[in-house]
């Protein structure tokens, strides 16, 4: 059985990485895209850890968008 796309928001943060981890914990097979926002604060630590844990994790593709608040 297939899983439709799932979009996970990834902050970096421990409450998104847990989401990320039960998503891949409950739902193997899911086609994970994940996104992070970079809105010019400084975190990007946590960004970069976000495009870690993705990867870890299997997403099919993590993508930062940038926004200018």
């Amino acid at each position: 059985m297939s899983c439709s796309p799932v979009v996970v928001l990834l902050s970096g943060g421990m409450d998104s990485a847990t989401c990320l981890w039960w998503l891949c914990d409950r739902q193997p097979q899911a086609d994970i895209h994940a996104i992070s926002i970079d809105y010019g604060q400084r975190h990007l630590v946590e960004i970069d850890y976000a495009a870690q844990l993705a990867t870890r994790c299997g997403a099919h593709r993590h993508q930062t968008l940038r926004l200018d608040l």
